[in-house]
């Protein structure tokens, strides 16, 4: 299940072309909900920003964490998991 904060800073990022009921779980990013590469800059700076993590591009591979709103939620998931 997406996160309420989660579908918050999608949707917000999206600047308006995202509703908050298409942010559901296995909706892919790009394809799905519109987003190209400045947007999920966009999304990564508003997700540290609302989860105080750290996105490192250097440790995570960007293309699988932010293909979906699952691989995301999960990524998140396992980042706050280790504090």
């Amino acid at each position: 299940m997406i996160d309420d904060r989660l579908k918050n800073v999608i949707v917000e990022v999206a600047g308006g072309s995202v509703e908050p009921s298409e942010v559901v779980e296995g909706r892919k990013l790009r394809e799905e909900l519109g987003f190209d590469s400045v947007a999920l800059v966009d999304l990564i700076v508003a997700l540290e920003a609302t989860f105080g993590i750290y996105v490192d591009p250097l440790e995570v591979d960007l293309t699988k964490v932010f293909e979906s709103t699952t691989t995301l939620r999960e990524f998140l998931q396992d980042k706050k998991g280790r504090g």
